[in-house]
């Protein structure tokens, strides 16, 4: 069937790069194409897009939506696509790969993307800066007529804790990439990190050294931008998920 949709139909990360070599594209354009009449029309930027479809909602304006953790791509939300009960509900991720926007700006494009996609209730999940976004989103969809089923922040602290840690450094900024990709590398440079993804042979091997540059702006962006950023309040139940490894060497405000 050129409508089977490949992560649902049990392809992985792994699969995704053997598909990608195989038709000679990037494993990028697989994430966001991943049937076969999709890959037959790809275009090479849509894997970089603002919203990534995961999985397209059928017969339902019920949405789960992913936001970017802090180097703006949602690619490590794509496993979701296989997990998640088939009912109809669409997932999307939002991503962030330019440095263009306040969190209350980002939230406004959120917001009028699924005002255009006529959503009526949404899932809200967010990783890292994602989480803030999420929660923005939470409080502006409150008097929207969009109604929030739940929201789930993962290692996503409020932008009053990040006020209280110091800047990253371009060490931290470099790490960030690694840490957002899953590779556990001790990088120095650009190249360092370029060469850490590529050993990995994960799904962001395939990025290129621009892209890895875009990668570390947005880093530095998004740190900037939790600190300039104020919490509003939200009137609902917030679900906060904290990874257990690594807590000895995490500042004690996180």
């Amino acid at each position: 069937d050129v409508h089977t949709h490949f992560f649902e139909a049990g392809g992985n990360s792994l699969s995704a790069i053997q598909l990608a070599k195989l038709l000679n594209l990037r494993v990028a354009d697989v994430f966001a194409n991943p049937t076969p009449a999709q890959l037959a029309q790809v275009r090479r930027a849509d894997g970089f897009a603002e919203f990534l479809w995961l999985r397209e909602p059928k017969e339902s304006t019920e949405l789960i939506v992913c936001f970017y953790p802090a180097g703006g791509l949602g690619w490590a939300y794509f496993p979701l696509a296989s997990v998640v009960q088939h009912d109809g509900r669409g997932i999307v991720c939002v991503q962030s790969t330019q440095p263009d926007a306040t969190v209350q700006e980002k939230t406004s494009r959120v917001l009028a993307f699924l005002r255009e996609h006529k959503a009526t209730r949404v899932h809200l999940v967010g990783w890292s800066v994602g989480g803030v976004v999420a929660q923005d989103c939470a409080v502006a969809l409150q008097d929207s007529g969009i109604a929030v089923a739940g929201v789930v922040l993962l290692d996503a602290y409020p932008s009053e804790v990040w006020k209280q840690l110091p800047a990253p450094t371009r060490q931290e900024l470099l790490q960030g990439v690694c840490d957002m990709a899953g590779v556990n590398a001790e990088v120095a440079t650009t190249s360092d990190v370029l060469g850490a993804l590529q050993d990995s042979a994960g799904v962001f091997g395939q990025l290129s050294e621009e892209e890895v540059g875009t990668i570390i702006t947005m880093v530095q962006h998004n740190s900037t931008e939790m600190r300039n950023h104020t919490t509003r309040y939200y009137d609902g139940t917030v679900h906060c998920l904290v990874a257990g490894d690594e807590c000895d060497v995490r500042s004690e405000l996180l």
